[in-house]
């Protein structure tokens, strides 16, 4: 019995686990394509040319969240990473906008009108240069419909005036059948 006490077993608390949920896994599966496309998170703050403290205010975090995020090795949740990815495709599309937080709420709702001003101006020179080329297509089709229709005039004028002809010619023929019958 002494080899059985000494196998007992002793429990330990047992940490919570949390499965995750299908949209967990989406939401790490997405960050991990941020992270692949554009690098971790120092990374994208280096490329964006922002300092710890511009890139937390900018996101809306405190400092040490950030710096926890970064140095402790823990990630950040996905919707910062949206943030970022968000961030990194303003900068691409729009390389001359300083996208640094500024001090004060009318600052930083300036830098917020001015993203839309900008995103609206180049969604309305797009909207723009669709319909020109929409319009020039049309016009082609137009041109092309024209050329059609003068060719099928062309031929109907042509059968037209080939018939009348035959039609002179019969009428001729036939006015000459009755009053020139010897010829």
């Amino acid at each position: 019995m002494e080899n059985e006490s000494s196998s007992v077993v002793t429990y330990h608390p047992v940490q919570k686990y949390k499965a995750k949920t299908g949209l967990r896994v989406s939401y790490d599966g997405q960050v991990a394509l941020i992270k692949n496309q554009f690098g971790d998170l120092e990374k994208i703050r280096q490329d964006l040319g922002l300092s710890q403290r511009q890139i937390s205010r900018l996101l809306m975090v405190d400092p040490s969240s950030w710096t926890r995020w970064v140095k402790k090795g823990e990630s950040a949740p996905p919707h910062i990473y949206r943030a970022l990815q968000w961030l990194m495709i303003i900068r691409e599309k729009l390389p001359g906008l300083a996208v640094v937080p500024v001090e004060g709420k009318t600052n930083t709702i300036k830098m917020a009108s001015q993203l839309d001003a900008q995103f609206f101006e180049n969604q309305i020179r797009e909207a723009e240069k669709k319909r020109e080329e929409g319009l020039d297509q049309l016009q082609l089709l137009v041109l092309d419909l024209q050329n059609r229709m003068s060719g099928q005039n062309r031929t109907v004028k042509t059968l037209f005036f080939t018939v009348l002809l035959l039609v002179g010619i019969l009428i001729g023929r036939l006015v000459k059948s009755i009053f020139l019958p010897s010829i």
